[in-house]
């Protein structure tokens, strides 16, 4: 596959990604179409740049994803690895948690800094 068919195929790939984004945007409260939005031109910026370093990946990635995104389970899928790539806050990244339970209502604790037992 050459570079120009694998740059086609991610915008028409892209062209059905933000029309499935903006419908279901609309559909659901549970995120803005704002971020909907965000995600996919992401997501256009990374495939853009794989169509002209690996054409042959590029155009049919493109394709798998628009069709992952059409099924009902795929929208989690995407939502997971992005979330995941941008570092989002519940991607699996590791904070520090402790529930105080002897202190009264509003007394000041110091956040833990390390594991163990802190000063």
């Amino acid at each position: 596959m050459n570079p120009v068919t694998s740059r086609r195929l991610v915008l028409v790939s892209l062209l059905g990604l933000l029309a499935l984004a903006t419908y279901r945007g609309n559909l659901s409260g549970d995120q803005g179409l704002s971020k909907r939005l965000w995600g996919v031109g992401m997501l256009g910026l990374m495939l853009s740049a794989a169509a002209d370093f690996a054409p042959q990946l590029a155009g049919p990635f493109a394709l798998l994803v628009l069709l992952g995104y059409a099924t009902s389970g795929g929208e989690k899928a995407i939502t997971n690895l992005l979330g995941k790539v941008s570092g989002g806050g519940s991607a699996g990244g590791t904070a520090i948690t402790e529930q105080v339970r002897s202190t009264p209502p509003g007394t000041q604790v110091p956040t833990p800094t390390r594991p163990g037992t802190n000063p």
